[in-house]
């Protein structure tokens, strides 16, 4: 448990801290030594990244059922020094054979780079479409069996239709009303 990459922190049924690994303690910033015998959400707050509320954690989920829980939503991690940490986890009860839960244990990693990947995506695809819409002239995205995918704002004006009339249709038919397209 102490090299696997991902943080992981388990606790007694009171959510008291029992072991932290490296890695959870790199992200939490929290020694095993300083976290262990303390509450778990006074050791790892987790918050709503868009909101900044403060949120239940996975783990008392996962303690009340008995079963796995996942967080939900954009979840930050607020470490030691109050940085917030995107991040994404599952939280188990530890059971015995005899299905008696004696704690729980939450594993978590880093997210930071896929939401900052993310941003960029979304960025880049909001210029695209941007500049896509702005092109002055008819503009049509189709597949290789030309159907069309997309449609520029000019284009809908210059043929006098919405959108959702032309995106599905052959090109070949909406723009020179043939049966199939020009041979090569």
């Amino acid at each position: 448990l102490s090299s696997i990459g991902d943080g992981l922190i388990s606790t007694d049924t009171d959510e008291r801290i029992t072991f932290m690994n490296p890695a959870a303690e790199q992200l939490t910033g929290w020694s095993h030594h300083e976290a262990r015998g303390k509450k778990f959400d006074d050791i790892v707050p987790l918050v709503d990244e868009g909101t900044g509320q403060f949120i239940q954690t996975p783990l008392n989920r996962a303690l009340t059922s008995k079963r796995i829980q996942r967080l939900s939503g954009d979840v930050c991690l607020v470490d030691k020094t109050n940085n917030r940490l995107p991040i994404s986890d599952s939280a188990a009860p530890i059971k015995l054979d005899n299905k008696e839960v004696v704690g729980g244990v939450m594993v978590f990693q880093d997210i930071s780079e896929l939401k900052q990947s993310e941003k960029a995506l979304n960025q880049a695809t909001e210029n695209w479409e941007a500049l896509f819409k702005a092109i002055g002239q008819v503009t049509l995205i189709t597949d290789a069996h030309h159907n069309i995918l997309e449609v520029n704002d000019i284009a809908m004006k210059k043929l006098g239709m919405e959108r959702h009339q032309i995106i599905g249709q052959k090109c070949f038919k909406l723009l020179h009303d043939q049966d199939a397209p020009p041979s090569a």
